[in-house]
C-alpha cells in the first residue's frame, strides 16, 4: 500500500515491487488526475493493481452536492450506474412535509431505502410521515436523483457557481461543472498557476485573486453567485471564506 504525499514515490514504489514480486498487489494513493492511466491490454494501471485518489472522490461529491440543492451527502456505485443521495427536509419543503412516503409522486428513476431521524434509521416503511429534519436517503439513476430534488422543492437551478482555490480538487470541480454548461468563476491567488488553468478550460473564468479579500469577493459578486465552493488548502480560508 502506497500512501505516501508524493504521487510518484507512490506509482515508483508499485512499480519495483512489481519488479521483485509480479504477482503481488498493489495499491496507490494518487492525488493527481494526471497519473491516472491505464497501459496494459486488460486495463491494469501503471504499476498499480488499484488506484484510489481521495482528491478526486471529494471533488465529485463536493460538485454533486453543489447541484443539487437539497443535498446534504452523495455517493456514487459507479460500476452500477446508481447514485445514493441523503436530501434534508426543510421547513419550505411544503411539498413532502408531513406526507407519507406511500403517497409521494416518487421519479420511476429514483427510490427511498431509508430515513435518518435523530439517532433513528427507519427503513421500507412506507407509512411514515416525513418531518422537517429528516435525511431522506434515495437510490437511483442520475435522472431520477435530479427529479426528486425539484420534487421536494427548489429556490432556484444552480447555475452561477464561484470556486475558491485552483488547486487538485479546485481544478476538478471546475471541470465536472463545466461539462453541466454552467457559469463557473475560478479565484486563485497564484498567478502563474491562474495562466496554467486558463489553459486547461474553454468556459471556467479564472481570476487571479484572494479567495478571503471581501474586497475581491464583492468585486466578482460573489454575493449574486448561486454556490460558493471553497477548495483551497486551508481549512480555516475555507470557512472564513
Amino acid at each position: 500500500l502506497a500512501v505516501t504525499q508524493s504521487d510518484e514515490t507512490n506509482m515508483f514504489s508499485c512499480m519495483a515491487a512489481k519488479a521483485i514480486k509480479p504477482d503481488i498487489q498493489t495499491v496507490a494513493r494518487i492525488r493527481d488526475h494526471e497519473y491516472i492511466f491505464k497501459t496494459e491490454p486488460s486495463g491494469a494501471y501503471l504499476g498499480a493493481d488499484h488506484i484510489i485518489s481521495p482528491e478526486l472522490l471529494t471533488a465529485e461529491k463536493m460538485a454533486r452536492i453543489a447541484l443539487l440543492e437539497n443535498a446534504v451527502d452523495y455517493e456514487e456505485l459507479e460500476s452500477m450506474g446508481l447514485m445514493v443521495v441523503t436530501f434534508m427536509v426543510k421547513k419550505e419543503h411544503t411539498s413532502v412535509l408531513g406526507e407519507a412516503v406511500i403517497n409521494l409522486n416518487l421519479p420511476d428513476l429514483a427510490s427511498i431505502v431509508a430515513i435518518y431521524r435523530g439517532d433513528d434509521v427507519i427503513v421500507l416503511n412506507e407509512s411514515t410521515h416525513l418531518r422537517e429534519g429528516d435525511l431522506v436517503c434515495v437510490m437511483g439513476k442520475k435522472e431520477g436523483i435530479e427529479q426528486f430534488n425539484r420534487m421536494m422543492g427548489m429556490v432556484r437551478e444552480a447555475k452561477d457557481f464561484v470556486i475558491l482555490g485552483g488547486g487538485i480538487i479546485g481544478r476538478r470541480i471546475a471541470k465536472l461543472l463545466e461539462k453541466e454548461k454552467s457559469y463557473v468563476r475560478l479565484l486563485e491567488r497564484d498567478e502563474n498557476k491562474c495562466h496554467a488553468l486558463s489553459r486547461e478550460f474553454d468556459h471556467v473564468l479564472v481570476i487571479n485573486a484572494n479567495a478571503v479579500d471581501p474586497r475581491a469577493l464583492r468585486a466578482e459578486n460573489v454575493g449574486a453567485a448561486d454556490v460558493l465552493i471553497s477548495a483551497t488548502n486551508s481549512d480555516e480560508k475555507n470557512l472564513l471564506a
